[in-house]
């Protein structure tokens, strides 16, 4: 199928089909590994590429090809993360005053705010402290545009459907702690804000096609979901919205960064869930909850 390209520059990138079949949209926020140039970070990039989702775009980027759209960032996640709350402010890295409001319940308090203060291993990720003025040219330039991309694409195909599914695309890694699940460790856990974005038959269907192929899968948790599927995600108006994290033991060396072998069964396999997320609407009941 034919794939239409449009993007801007080191902030997204849009593949839709030439012919958009279904109304799936795909999302990566979080793989994006063009650095932009003020970011002036002085701790080892390394310690940055350890918090992005690393190939999870090369692993959905086939998508178009069954009439879906997907939106990836071109830029790292710890510049600032579409994933987190424009409150979610760290005051600590700030050397003037922040005008807009300021949450004390997100994760900044962790280092892993709206701008990243902490990378992996907690290393400080700046020597100096940022501006208003750097962080608010942040969500101008990076933050806002991807919302509005994602948005407009969520919204027009609600519009020419009458429902719309959104997949919101992550990784874990291997070393996060876990409840029980069976005495198994989880290889994707799915989340869905404990059914507030998605209906539960969509997200039994996904689990169901998943556990097919030999995987184990969890279900919010630890990862409920956050700021973007809770953007998008309304049953009752027939938008669904279901974020999926992916172990990255499955397809990377977690230290080395780079892919393993299992990497191409992976992707083969991710084509053959996302290739038959279309039967969800030959099913009206799937979608009309």
């Amino acid at each position: 199928m034919d794939t239409h390209t449009s993007s801007l520059k080191g902030v997204y990138t849009l593949f839709k089909p030439q012919d958009v079949s279904y109304p799936i949209l795909f999302d990566s926020p979080h793989s994006g590994s063009l650095y932009p140039d003020d970011f002036k970070f002085s701790c080892p990039q390394y310690a940055l590429d350890r918090l992005s989702d690393l190939y999870v775009e090369e692993l959905f980027c086939d998508v178009p090809q069954y009439g879906y759209t997907f939106l990836r960032a071109e830029f790292p996640r710890s510049y600032i993360d579409l994933n987190r709350s424009l409150e979610d402010i760290d005051s600590e890295i700030l050397s003037d005053t922040w005008s807009g409001a300021i949450s004390t319940k997100g994760r900044a308090k962790h280092g892993v705010g709206l701008v990243f203060t902490r990378g992996h291993e907690r290393v400080l990720i700046y020597g100096d402290k940022l501006s208003s003025k750097e962080i608010l040219g942040r969500i101008n330039a990076f933050y806002a545009p991807y919302h509005r991309a994602l948005m407009k694409e969520f919204s027009d195909l609600r519009r020419d459907h009458g429902h719309v599914l959104h997949i919101n695309c992550h990784s874990f890694p291997s070393h996060q702690p876990f409840h029980q699940n069976g005495g198994r460790f989880p290889d994707f856990v799915l989340g869905d804000r404990f059914g507030a974005t998605c209906s539960p038959h969509i997200l039994q269907y996904i689990k169901d096609m998943i556990e097919k192929l030999g995987y184990c899968v969890a279900i919010n948790n630890p990862y409920q979901g956050s700021v973007l599927i809770q953007k998008t995600g309304n049953p009752a108006n027939h938008q669904h919205s279901l974020q999926i994290e992916i172990n990255r033991s499955l397809y990377m060396n977690e230290e080395t960064l780079r892919k393993i072998q299992h990497f191409a069964q992976l992707k083969k396999d991710i084509h053959l869930i996302t290739e038959n997320l279309h039967s969800l609407f030959l099913e009206k009941s799937l979608v009309a909850d």
